[in-house]
């Protein structure tokens, strides 16, 4: 019940006893429901929003900092900068994947149905918060790194963020269909298959960092974009649907 249900309702009490209080008592009890400065309660979107951030930070921080610490060094000892920068973001979604999807296992739904927000709440924001985090963590990084390298801001980021958008896509669809340890064997096999990819691409048969290439950079990773975005939204039609109890 609401603050402001509860004002109503004893508003209603307050007339319908009128007639059996002493004088002055009904004056009182309606004193007391004015309040000079509104009582805040818990459970809004931004305290909601709040409680996410925090539980991730407490969860992933751990693996954010070994990640960043471990990219910074790889990056001052690797022959080929370029091939790291493209293997190394994705990394940091898998490490972090299990903190969305572990809210809408079996196990946990009794817990998301006794809260006021719903599963389907707690999995999106989860998402956005990781992704901005995780957008961030790889910028820094790679400006970090800028002013060591030929290559242009605009190219690094590129050969950053292509693969780690690619690779988040596919976990995303991927959680659709698996949960738990399921989901980390084959985001791992995802992952193999991307570096695989990528070490291969670099290769003089292929030279897929070569300045010519750049524009199917850029083309990949909008189209990257746009798959994830579909994904996203059938994942959260999906869970719209998975946290209905039946009838």
């Amino acid at each position: 019940m609401t603050q402001k249900e509860m004002q109503k309702r004893l508003r209603r009490y307050a007339k319908k006893t009128a007639g059996c209080l002493p004088a002055g008592r009904r004056e009182r009890m309606e004193a007391l429901l004015i309040r000079e400065e509104p009582v805040r309660t818990r459970g809004t979107l931004w305290d909601f929003i709040c409680e996410q951030v925090g539980y991730l930070l407490r969860q992933c921080l751990f693996w954010q900092i070994i990640w960043f610490v471990l990219f910074c060094c790889l990056m001052k000892t690797a022959a080929d900068i370029l091939v790291m920068i493209s293997v190394l973001p994705p990394l940091l979604v898998l490490l972090t994947v299990e903190e969305i999807t572990k809210v809408y296992q079996r196990s946990m739904m009794e817990i998301e149905y006794a809260t006021r927000y719903s599963l389907q709440h707690v999995v999106v924001v989860r998402m956005l918060v990781l992704c901005i985090v995780h957008f961030f963590i790889l910028f820094l990084g790679i400006a970090g790194l800028h002013a060591g390298l030929d290559s242009g801001m605009g190219c690094l980021l590129i050969y950053g963020f292509t693969p780690m958008v690619l690779f988040a896509s596919t976990l995303t669809g991927l959680m659709r269909y698996l949960q738990g340890q399921r989901l980390r064997v084959a985001g791992m096999a995802v992952y193999i298959m991307l570096v695989l990819a990528v070490i291969a691409g670099k290769s003089s048969k292929y030279g897929m960092y070569e300045s010519d290439y750049f524009g199917i950079w850029c083309v990949v990773c909008a189209a990257g974009m746009l798959f994830g975005i579909c994904q996203f939204v059938r994942l959260n039609r999906q869970l719209a649907r998975f946290e209905q109890l039946p009838g």
